[in-house]
């Protein structure tokens, strides 16, 4: 496919989306279909799929009774027009994946992050493409929605974000507050931890890699290089070359600190920090789930990183950027895989309960990715009750759902190159 580009849009960047949309309709690539990009409907042509450039506004996305409306336009119905000889898409798919990829959404409505909205806007500009090349009789090829008999991918990610229950300066406080009286069940329960356990109860690194081995698992571990930020202390080098050795051979990625975000000089440094440590590092994830900007992005390609994990949420599960499936950052090197549920977003939710079955279903029926964010810290049922139960049910929501595991890597790689030829028809690989 071909674009021709009439606005002062990067022709690089359009190119970048254009594949995003191939990737995740499974339209091959067919150069007799174009793409035209203009300002006005007066730059429009014939044999060109049309696309009129849109400013973002509120109204860019709504859902509305399982439809989804574009500048009021319920698009399920209203995918495309045609003046004359000319056919529109009725939507500039082009602005709308560059606004959902790299712009704040707080403007869109709540429930439609519980749907791969973005894949469903996908779905329908295919559908348009479709009937174009049906009006020229083109022949286009479009592969089927399916791989192997698997329902979608799991991907299992860590945060190490503490190791650390036990400190001198706690044992101290507590120390004052037995000889005072002050929190007394808290008291009782830090020395009775402090007696009964041999190892740092946050430090669960080995445990989850045990866990994950019976399984025939591995998980993305991030690790954070500073021992201090602003809201509170961390782990020192040594412990930090410690549990990179615990985490065996599953993949080490960095957990890019808070003070990153702000200070963008710091990113570099905290990835080149790490890699001294373990060579390796191609993928991060920030602090706190902050999103990176267009200008992160640039940065962490610069610096060599191929996958990012940040964008998801810290306060319910869903699909953020509206994406199931790892995308290609345009302008970058780099594919964001998202995030769909952090355990704290299930623990301290209840709703969270009921809504995670619709985002199965999603994921299942777009045949995208299962990506979980859970912390070691939380596997300690005396500081953190009823996580370590959710662990082993999100761990077997592989089984139950019938997700596929690999290496990260290679997931990525068969997800972006899943489609191949067989007696001249265009199908996905079986896994």
């Amino acid at each position: 496919m071909n674009i021709i580009n009439r606005t002062n849009t990067d022709t690089s960047i359009l190119f970048d989306i254009l594949d995003i949309i191939l990737i995740h309709s499974g339209i091959m690539k067919n150069d007799k279909i174009t793409f035209n990009y203009i300002n006005r409907e007066s730059e429009a042509d014939i044999d060109c799929i049309n696309v009129i450039k849109a400013e973002m506004d509120s109204n860019l996305i709504e859902y509305e009774k399982n439809y989804f409306v574009i500048n009021k336009y319920r698009i399920r119905e209203q995918n495309y027009f045609s003046i004359g000889n000319k056919f529109f898409l009725n939507f500039d798919i082009f602005m709308i994946i560059n606004t959902i990829i790299f712009d704040d959404l707080d403007f869109l409505e709540n429930e439609i992050f519980n749907y791969a909205f973005t894949e469903h806007l996908i779905d329908v500009c295919s559908k348009a493409v479709e009937k174009f090349a049906l009006l020229k009789s083109i022949s286009i090829n479009i592969a089927a929605k399916q791989i192997g008999s698997t329902n979608g991918y799991f991907v299992p990610t860590f945060d190490i974000d503490r190791l650390n229950f036990f400190s001198f300066k706690k044992t101290v406080l507590y120390c004052f507050f037995r000889m005072t009286g002050l929190y007394r069940e808290k008291t009782a329960l830090y020395f009775h931890m402090l007696k009964t356990n041999e190892m740092d109860p946050w430090n669960n690194i080995r445990t989850i890699r045990q866990i994950l081995e019976d399984d025939g698992l591995e998980g993305i571990f991030n690790f954070l290089t500073i021992e201090r930020d602003k809201y509170a202390r961390r782990y020192s080098k040594k412990q930090l070359k410690r549990a990179l050795s615990d985490i065996g051979s599953n993949i080490a990625g960095i957990h890019l600190s808070a003070e990153s975000f702000e200070d963008k000089t710091l990113i570099e440094k905290e990835i080149n920090k790490l890699r001294k440590l373990s060579k390796n590092i191609v993928i991060s994830r920030f602090h706190y789930l902050n999103d990176p900007k267009r200008e992160d992005f640039k940065i962490l390609s610069d610096a060599g990183i191929l996958i990012d994990l940040s964008s998801g949420f810290t306060h319910r599960c869903g699909f953020k950027r509206g994406f199931s499936s790892p995308y290609r950052v345009p302008g970058t090197q780099i594919t964001e895989l998202p995030l769909i549920c952090m355990d704290s977003a299930l623990m301290k939710n209840n709703d969270m309960h009921k809504n995670i079955n619709t985002i199965i279903d999603e994921i299942k029926s777009n045949k995208g990715f299962f990506s979980f964010l859970f912390h070691p810290s939380c596997m300690n049922e005396d500081t953190f009750p009823g996580y370590r139960e959710l662990f082993h049910l999100l761990l077997n929501m592989r089984k139950t759902n019938n997700f596929y595991f690999d290496n990260i890597f290679n997931m990525i790689e068969n997800y972006n190159n899943r489609i191949e030829a067989k007696n001249g028809k265009y199908e996905y690989h079986k896994q």
